[in-house]
């Protein structure tokens, strides 16, 4: 994230560029709350995050599935959630 979304007539200024594991419960959580003391408030989420793990089923492991649900579906959730 490099800007922020611009309205008419406001000054562009930088989201918050925090790294952090999405689907960690208090770092998505220490996230939206250090944006928030940053900036006053959250006026948006987007959920944009999203792999792929092309292949057969079968010869996808574990822990490639693993990593597929806990970016494309805990990571969101926590984000959304905590956003609440």
């Amino acid at each position: 994230m490099t800007a922020g979304c611009k309205a008419p007539g406001a000054a562009l200024r930088p989201q918050a560029q925090e790294p952090s594991d999405g689907a960690d419960p208090e770092a998505v959580r220490e996230l939206v709350e250090t944006t928030v003391t940053a900036y006053g408030r959250l006026d948006g989420v987007v959920l944009n995050a999203g792999i792929g793990q092309g292949g057969a089923v079968g010869d996808t492991t574990v822990e490639d599935w693993e990593e597929l649900i806990r970016t494309n579906l805990t990571g969101p959730f926590l984000l959304l959630r905590a956003a609440l």
